[in-house]
């Protein structure tokens, strides 16, 4: 509850300092400008090809993630094609993708790592 707290008390100020103040854009905003502007530069048919590939890798990645909740698979009692949690693990035994020379299997995100 603290955490939320905070987090609220220093979101106004820094969205009136930033945003409003020194109009850097909304990061959002920019995002969503530049997939709807993506989106509608060129043909008609660029852009239904485009937002088609769109939903279809947003439809993935939510089955991917409802396959890899084992909660909700086991509720719907297909637990057995549930994708198990170490198949990061899995998969990095295959493919070794690489940031700076950094394998992402070897980054930390936990504070002061």
């Amino acid at each position: 509850m603290a955490l939320a707290v905070l987090g609220v008390l220093f979101a106004f100020p820094l969205k009136r300092r930033f945003i409003n103040d020194e109009q850097y854009p909304f990061p959002e905003g920019r995002a969503a400008g530049i997939v709807m502007d993506s989106l509608h530069s060129g043909h008609a048919a660029e852009g239904m090809l485009k937002a088609k590939i769109l939903l279809v890798a947003g439809g993935a990645s939510a089955l991917i993630k409802l396959l890899s909740s084992h909660a909700v698979m086991a509720k719907l009692r297909v637990g057995f094609i549930a994708i198990p949690e170490y198949l990061d693990e899995w998969l990095y035994r295959f493919i070794s993708p690489r940031i700076h020379g950094t394998r992402v299997a070897r980054i930390d995100c936990a504070p002061g790592a």
